[in-house]
């Protein structure tokens, strides 16, 4: 698996009006990825040839959406990441005791606003499930590409080997765009991991008028 999926998006554009907004989207992608069917995110178990490995990543799910509304002179983009990793000692804890993410943001030179949702939760190993709350991460900054940009640091509490850690990470982008044909930059996803990995899907939605290119 040591190699690179290199992803090229085209997408089509129509005239149109600029609307984006939901309220239960938050609680649409929780009940999406904690109460999926796939029963990789529901099993606990690892392989025994890994019980001495620092973590072992269970199940892994990165999803890429494009989409173009009728009549509407958007676009929208969207980026779900959804991890459930083993810990099986202390220096797996520490790595993921905290955890980054980006802040809701608007991007006027490029007309986008990008909506983030965010869910964690620690399973124990008798199976209780404690979710932790996204509200109480740290706002930070950093310099990204010569510009300020704002993310969150989320501190995960009381980890101890043994612990299942399963979270998701979602962005949503929305675009206004009156060109009739938008090239998205080339997405690069190394396949390669720090830990060994039970399941891992990368999974790709175009919709109306959305063209993908891939290659490895």
């Amino acid at each position: 698996m040591n190699f690179k999926s290199a992803i090229c998006f085209l997408l089509c554009i129509g005239p149109a009006m600029h609307a984006f907004s939901n309220d239960e989207r938050d609680d649409e992608i929780r009940n999406e990825m904690w109460v999926t069917p796939d029963k990789r995110f529901h099993t606990t178990d690892v392989p025994a040839k890994w019980k001495d490995k620092s973590a072992v990543i269970i199940a892994q799910l990165n999803r890429f959406e494009y989409r173009k509304p009728v009549m509407r002179n958007l676009l929208r983009y969207n980026d779900y990441s959804h991890i459930r990793v083993k810990l099986n000692d202390k220096n797996a804890i520490t790595k993921y005791s905290e955890i980054t993410f980006l802040s809701n943001r608007t991007d006027n030179s490029e007309g986008e606003y990008i909506k983030v949702y965010v869910g964690f939760k620690v399973i124990k190993p008798g199976g209780k499930e404690i979710i932790i709350d996204p509200s109480k991460a740290v706002k930070m900054e950093r310099e990204y590409r010569g510009r300020a940009q704002s993310y969150k640091k989320l501190a995960i509490p009381n980890l101890e080997p043994g612990d299942i850690l399963d979270y998701y990470i979602c962005e949503e982008t929305t675009r206004a765009n009156a060109n009739y044909i938008h090239f998205f930059d080339p997405v690069i996803y190394t396949l390669q991991q720090e830990y060994p990995v039970i399941s891992h899907k990368l999974e790709f939605r175009a919709e109306r008028k959305c063209y993908i290119n891939l290659r490895s």
